[in-house]
């Protein structure tokens, strides 16, 4: 839930920063909500029961085709390898990894290896989990002007945190 959050305010604040139109706003506002729901369900591939739980509500809400089509392809572009294809799908890409940013990563990247262990029994010798959050921090790159200004510098300074021992 509070990924979810975070992912909306995240995406809220870049896509009125960036001045897009309501409808836009609209659509990125309810694909950070609807973005991570199929993890009730599944969790390797998830964005796959994410979109048909938002369409099948918002078919249900009686919205515009329009809505659904952009929310549906918004959720699509928040797999990995992200490859968005239009502003909205920017700006939730990195509104979902603005975490790699954020001054408490290291509390993040704890909390997906726990998640990790339990849900896909993978686990990590502390070096080993180092080095794959530095692969992915390295490959990773942002699509906004916000997030290739912004969140790429607090995320370069999040790399050193990579190699600090829980305990020291």
């Amino acid at each position: 839930m509070k990924h979810t959050y975070d992912v909306f305010l995240a995406a809220t604040e870049m896509a009125v920063a960036g001045g897009n139109n309501s409808e836009d706003i609209q659509i990125l506002q309810l694909a950070t909500l609807f973005h991570d729901t199929g993890y009730l369900f599944e969790y390797t591939g998830h964005e796959e029961k994410s979109k048909l739980i938002a369409a099948n509500f918002l078919l249900r809400e009686d919205c515009p085709e329009a809505l659904i089509d952009g929310v549906v392809d918004a959720i699509d572009a928040t797999k990995v390898p992200q490859q968005p294809q239009n502003d909205i799908q920017r700006i939730i890409c990195d509104a979902d990894l603005f975490h790699l940013a954020h001054p408490d990563y290291p509390n993040f990247a704890n909390c997906l290896r726990n998640e990790w262990a339990v849900h896909l029994k993978k686990e990590f010798t502390d070096d080993e989990w180092r080095i794959n959050n530095l692969k992915f921090m390295q490959q990773h790159h942002y699509f906004t002007e916000y997030g290739i200004h912004t969140l790429n510098t607090l995320k370069l300074q999040n790399l050193p945190n990579l190699f600090v021992h829980q305990n020291d």
